[in-house]
């Protein structure tokens, strides 16, 4: 039942006479004060009565235009926490009372009660941005990244809660994540490079230099250009969009965050609504924990690269599908869509044998608008389905084709999402990380194949074992390159969704698996490999 209905038996006003105290606050705490509001960043309050009546006009224009209340998702594809929504009766109710000036009424005018700000309990750990002051003199958009050495991690933590509390109005949103060694270099050497706090960055926490690939491709990793550890997907820990509440996992539920690893926050500062370009402090408050949970979140994404957008089409899609093979489902928990300017629409999708099932789906994309989005029940991602990524591009009035980038003349393609597994806990100095497998893999009498089903229900012994070969035999993996483009999917299958590359080579591409496996069977008896994998304990 809406709001507008209730308004309507309770009161027993007629359409036009919807008042502040008959039901005109109620619609507007449901579905405008928790992002307009003193502690959120939305260019002008609507809490009190006298605020409402001071806007009208504006407010009603943008929820007549369907700008407001920001809600990007189509609610037939999934639901989600805490979505604003609207039913067509509450927003004509809301309009016809805008639309009369928001009278009073005959009751009082106590101010629309804000729900979504809350605290969080037991926080341990706070980082403050370095007193920035956006550039906007270019742009009404400044993409800045920041340093939070506050938050250090010299031994293993796990994150339970994250909250994020922005300081200048400028703030549109926030995301922290958590670099490893590998890629905190980059971060660190750009930090100050240009003479102010931070560094440029756009569709990731690393530095935008125009050819930096979140992931790199498979062919720049086996030739040896890039360095093997960095093929692994930032760490996201936290994020915030005006009207976000803290963000608590459920209990047993955490992010693992490695000895040494650099938080860094990416921000976006807006001038559009008239904020000024003011220090900013905004503060990322963690709470960490040295226990270990039972279940781990993790944050990856399916990517699209392949992007050459036609310049003067009014519409150009591009699909990417990613598959996953593994011993057991992976339950996705929340997603969230990254195009720039571009995008027109995006949607991700599981395709599986018996049905579908929508991730997420943005008809009307809005670069300005992006948001993580929880689901009310995780969606399980089964063994032989494949995750695909849409989007879709609108390149009228662009001069030359648009590629993959990190700038804002770029585009990208991405579903981030986040899911769980069960936390196997870290491995034990000095006992080898396939030891419960030892058994089961003397028994594969060198086959390779073999070997690695005895590997696959443990994610530590998986890695161990694909670390060991490739180090040992390096020649074997070239092979991948004669099916390059199936030979991708799949290992970015194993890095993105924590599946097995074998299975999916075997699955997709079996022609190239039969040849990495006689090749790893040979060299799995030669002194080397014989080494690298007693060390595995295979």
């Amino acid at each position: 039942m809406s709001l507008w209905t209730v308004a309507l038996l309770g009161c027993g006003e007629a359409e036009g006479d919807l008042t502040w105290s008959t039901g005109g606050r109620d619609l507007v705490e449901a579905n405008c004060s928790s992002c307009h509001a003193s502690a959120e960043n939305a260019p002008f309050e609507l809490t009190t009565l006298a605020e409402v009546q001071q806007f009208a006009a504006p407010a009603a224009a943008a929820l007549r235009s369907g700008e407001m209340p920001p809600w990007g998702p189509d609610p037939g594809c999934a639901h989600y926490q805490h979505e604003r929504l609207m039913t067509a009766a509450d927003r004509d109710a809301l309009l016809a009372f805008l639309d009369a000036g928001a009278p009073q009424g005959e009751g009082d005018d106590a101010p629309a009660a804000i729900t979504s700000i809350g605290t969080l309990d037991g926080i341990t750990d706070v980082g403050t941005v370095p007193d920035y002051v956006p550039d906007f003199g270019a742009s009404d958009d400044d993409y800045r990244c920041f340093l939070l050495s506050d938050l250090s991690f010299p031994e293993l933590g796990f994150v339970t809660a994250a909250e994020v509390r922005p300081d200048a109005a400028s703030v549109h949103h926030v995301l922290v994540y958590a670099l490893t060694d590998a890629q905190a270099d980059s971060a660190r050497e750009a930090d100050g490079a240009d003479g102010r706090p931070g560094y440029t960055c756009l569709g990731s926490p690393l530095p935008t230099t125009g050819d930096q690939e979140l992931i790199p491709s498979l062919a720049d990793v086996l030739s040896g250009d890039i360095d093997r550890s960095f093929t692994e997907f930032p760490n996201q820990l936290a994020g915030w969009v005006p009207g976000n509440s803290p963000q608590e996992l459920p209990e047993g539920q955490a992010i693992r965050v490695a000895p040494g690893s650099l938080v860094v926050a990416q921000l976006h500062y807006s001038a559009v609504g008239g904020n000024d370009a003011v220090p900013d402090r905004t503060e990322v408050r963690l709470r960490t924990t040295s226990s270990p949970p039972t279940t781990l979140v993790k944050t990856s994404a399916v990517i699209t690269y392949d992007l050459d957008i036609p310049a003067g089409i009014a519409a150009s899609t591009f699909t990417y599908d990613t598959p996953y093979y593994g011993t057991t489902p992976v339950s996705i928990r929340s997603v969230a869509g990254h195009m720039h300017l571009l995008g027109t629409s995006l949607r991700g999708e599981v395709l599986g044998e018996a049905e579908d099932k929508c991730l997420l789906d943005i008809p009307d994309w809005d670069f300005h608008w992006q948001g993580t989005y929880n689901l009310l029940a995780p969606i399980e991602v089964n063994s032989g389905e494949t995750v695909r990524l849409t989007c879709t591009y609108d390149a009228t009035d662009a001069e030359e084709n648009v590629l993959w980038g990190e700038g804002s003349e770029d585009e990208m393609c991405l579903l981030f999402f986040s899911r769980t597994e069960p936390y196997l806990g870290e491995p034990e100095p000095g006992v080898a990380a396939c030891a419960e497998q030892s058994d089961c893999a003397t028994a594969c009498e060198g086959d390779y194949d073999c070997i690695v089903e005895c590997a696959a229900p443990d994610p530590g012994c998986r890695t161990c074992l694909q670390s060991a070969v490739t180090t040992c035999a390096p020649g074997c993996a070239t092979s991948l390159l004669g099916d390059l483009e199936c030979a991708e999917r799949c290992v970015l299958s194993g890095v993105l969704l924590g599946g097995s590359t074998h299975q999916c080579l075997a699955a997709e591409c079996p022609d190239t698996a039969s040849t990495i496996d006689r090749c790893y069977s040979v060299a799995t008896s030669t002194p080397a490999c014989t080494d690298a994998l007693d060390a595995c304990g295979l």
